[in-house]
């Protein structure tokens, strides 16, 4: 659990001084990209390891599950960004395709680490 609250905490900051660092509408794609992913990820990896405590062979389920979420908010969001004016001007598609996976892998990965332990812990 330490790690994956760790890695959340340094995603958003890392997610925020790239926004602040990039402005205008780049470094809004930037922010919502990461927040969107950043949020995925932490909720999958929650249920990951509530499933990995209660009933192990859900975990590769909603890890797909998972996987299938990052990937429609990825083509939605960039779709709604690059085709939608009102939110165009707001923020950039580009900076919004870039920051979601590299987000949500930051997360999924350190998450993934961290339930491992958890797997560890119940098979002693």
């Amino acid at each position: 659990m330490k790690l994956y609250s760790t890695s959340l905490a340094i995603g958003l900051a890392a997610a925020g001084i790239a926004a602040w660092v990039a402005g205008g509408t780049l470094g809004a794609g930037l922010l919502l990209g990461a927040l969107v992913g950043l949020g995925i990820s932490a909720v999958a990896v929650a249920k990951q390891r509530r499933a990995l405590v209660e009933d192990p062979r859900r975990a590769m389920t909603i890890f797909g599950l998972a996987a299938l979420v990052k990937l429609l908010a990825l083509g939605v969001g960039g779709a709604l960004l690059r085709y939608v004016d009102a939110l165009a001007v707001r923020a950039d598609w580009v900076g919004f395709l870039i920051a979601l996976p590299v987000a949500a892998l930051w997360v999924s990965t350190l998450g993934a680490i961290d339930n491992m332990k958890v797997l560890e812990r119940r098979a002693a």
